[in-house]
This record gives structure tokens, C-alpha cells and sequence, in this order.
């Protein structure tokens, strides 16, 4: 059985201006990936552009705060039952989401077949799943795998695999 995926997924802005969560019309575009970017290559090669390099960081470290804060919150859930991880899930998740949405951030979830329309992948999300889809039918690991596009207009789009356990199927 091919693993479920969701990506969670940060678009960083120029110098903090509002930045969109893949729909917007910049990040419809399709740039031909620089070096290094549009892999799921856990260990991609280094970006030319120092400020590409600290946006890409940016995101890793707000999707890393989003997968720290969430599991945290699952967990703690998941001692009342299901139900209460379900609502984890539709409400705490977009929350937190949103509590890290400054200087141009913005982190959400996504994936190909949503329970949650809002969360449907489009554009460079489903660019970003095929990669790592791409990762899992080679037999490699998804362990530290991202997902880096850099825009022409300054803008950034990173993604991490969100591998769906069992028991979110469940519920």
C-alpha cells in the first residue's frame, strides 16, 4: 500500500510582505527549479542567493515549529480519544498555523485527497507531494526530504513531508 502524504507547506515572502499559501499568481508559475530546489533531496545542493538560502531556512524553522506544536497537541488529545484528536486537527492545526504567519509567512497543510477542501494541493503543492511521492516509490526514507522553489518575484515555497500514520486514517 503506497503511503499517504500531506506536505506541510511555507510560502516566505520579500522582506515580509504578505505571502500566499501556493494560490496566488506568482507562485503559478513554473520556473525551472535553480540548483537545489524543487527535490524532495534531503541533502540539496546549496543555494546560490544568500537571501533564497535564509527564506528556505525560514520556512524549515516555521514548519518545524508547526510539526513540534501540533504533535504536541495530538498527543495530548489522543489520551481523551479520537475525537478530541479530530478536533486537534480542523481547529488547533490551523491556529497554530496562523500564530506563525509573520514577516511574509505563511504555513498550511495540503494534500491530494483532503478531508478539508481548504486543504486541497494546487500548483507547486502538488509539485511538492510528487517529489516526495517520488522519494517513497524509490524505496528511499523521507526523513529530512524538502521540497525548495525560489519565484522570480522574490518569493519562496518550502515543503516537508507530513506522512500519514494509521491512526489519522482512523479518524
Amino acid at each position: 500500500m503506497r503511503a499517504l502524504l500531506r506536505v506541510i507547506l511555507c510560502s516566505i515572502g520579500l522582506l515580509g510582505a504578505a505571502a500566499g499559501c501556493g494560490r496566488d499568481e506568482a507562485s503559478r508559475e513554473k520556473p525551472a527549479p535553480a540548483p537545489g530546489t524543487g527535490s524532495a533531496a534531503a541533502s540539496a545542493a546549496p543555494i546560490a542567493d544568500p537571501a533564497a538560502e535564509a527564506r528556505a531556512a525560514k520556512g524549515k524553522q516555521a514548519i518545524g515549529t508547526l510539526k513540534q506544536q501540533l504533535v504536541g497537541a495530538l498527543t495530548e488529545a489522543l489520551k481523551t480519544g479520537a475525537p478530541a484528536a479530530i478536533v486537534v486537527c480542523n481547529t488547533e492545526a490551523p491556529a497554530i498555523a496562523q500564530a506563525l504567519a509573520v514577516d511574509g509567512v505563511k504555513v498550511g497543510r495540503a494534500t491530494r485527497k483532503p478531508r478539508n477542501p481548504a486543504n486541497a494541493a494546487a500548483d507547486w503543492q502538488l509539485e511538492a507531494i510528487a517529489s516526495f511521492e517520488e522519494v517513497v516509490r524509490r524505496g528511499d526514507k523521507l526523513e529530512g526530504a524538502s521540497f525548495v522553489r525560489h519565484l522570480p518575484d522574490g518569493s519562496t515555497r518550502y515543503a516537508e513531508p507530513l506522512v500519514i500514520q494509521p491512526l489519522c486514517v482512523t479518524c
